[in-house]
């Protein structure tokens, strides 16, 4: 009566690289591979699998005295789908730069080409029961994008006080950008959203004096809107804005080489437009909601071994008011799912480095 499928994963991650901050032309060199196996009565034909490898490298060049450059590139082998050369581009101008660095006004600007390709579970995966019917879609495309920053950072410092505000604005294109949606009166699949855009903009300011470290951030994202041109429905701009705020907290005990962190987010109330069950735009609230992240960090043998355990989503948020058409879960109803509730992590970081002979 019942049945399970698995999921194997291999990822490995590795960089080589030189660090001189007086030093002209600086470099990078990597690699990442991912490898993944899914077999199991509810896989398509019984057992797929899917493999992502890449080198990359990036350079920074500091030029006359104020101005870093950092170009980099991305190779990708793809056993499913051709993957693009990856390419970006990252500029850094120091406006103002005391000699004692204890204040700095700075320009940074970036671009960066983006490729994802679908995972076994969106191409292949089938989960239905009482409650769900989902289905993986084998005729998705990959993701292709185009991203884009400008900020501005102040930073100041005092004896022990640092100072930094910020200031940035980005631009986000996807082109096929996967998402779940709606097949029939009873099915969901993964489909490719022909369009798919993001701006805004966000102020953040950080404080960090002695062992505490806080920072808050507030901003404003607006999500394209691909039915504003429509005469039925009342947004009527090319892009829907919502509220965020965050609020950070650290605090490090130097002696044991502890740190406590909480992350905090605030997600704003967000009108959105949709097709309802008869196919019609209709425009909906989504109420605002709070999640909470905390995590605590031992470092050992003089920092070279790290480990972290924490638990995202605290306040066990999961699904939200919002009125929406009939969901993945039968039927339809007042709420939407946003998150998959509170987890708990742990995590090791192992740091190998070489010390130079004097």
């Amino acid at each position: 009566a019942q049945d399970t499928s698995t999921f194997n994963n291999i990822m490995s991650r590795g960089t080589f690289s030189s660090s001189n901050e007086e030093a002209l032309f600086n470099y990078e060199l990597g690699y990442d591979i991912n490898h993944e196996v899914g077999f199991g009565p509810r896989i398509l034909e019984g057992r797929q699998q899917i493999g992502d490898y890449a080198v990359f490298s990036t350079a920074e060049i500091n030029a006359l005295n104020r101005l870093t450059l950092r170009p980099g590139i991305r190779l990708i082998y793809n056993t499913a789908y051709r993957a693009p050369v990856v390419p970006s581009l990252n500029l850094r101008y120091n406006v103002l730069e005391n000699k004692d660095k204890k204040q700095q006004l700075s320009i940074r600007a970036s671009y960066a080409r983006g490729f994802r390709a679908p995972d076994l579970k969106e191409l292949y995966f089938f989960f239905v029961d009482i409650n769900h019917n989902i289905q993986g879609n084998a005729d998705l495309v990959a993701e292709h994008s185009n991203n884009f920053n400008l900020s501005g950072t102040f930073t100041k410092r005092k004896k022990n006080l640092r100072t930094k505000l910020m200031l940035s604005g980005f631009y986000n294109q996807i082109d096929n950008m996967i998402g779940l949606a709606q097949a029939d009166a009873t099915t969901f699949s993964y489909f490719n959203i022909e369009r798919f855009e993001t701006a805004g903009g966000k102020l953040t300011t950080e404080w960090n004096v002695k062992n505490w470290s806080v920072s808050a951030g507030l901003s404003y994202i607006g999500r394209y809107n691909r039915f504003n041109e429509l005469e039925n429905v009342s947004i009527k701009a090319p892009f829907i804005f919502s509220p965020e705020g965050q609020l950070n907290f650290g605090y490090r005990l130097p002696k044991i080489d502890l740190t406590i962190s909480s992350f905090y987010k605030y997600t704003g109330e967000m009108p959105i437009v949709n097709l309802n069950s008869d196919g019609d735009p209709t425009t909906r609230i989504i109420d605002d909601f709070n999640t909470l992240d905390l995590s605590v960090t031992k470092g050992f043998i003089n920092k070279k071994l790290q480990l972290t355990i924490g638990s995202k989503n605290i306040f066990n948020v999961t699904n939200i008011n919002g009125i929406m058409p009939g969901g993945a879960h039968s039927g339809g109803g007042n709420t939407m799912a946003v998150a998959m509730g509170r987890t708990y992590f742990m995590a090791l970081n192992i740091q190998l480095t070489k010390k130079k002979k004097k």
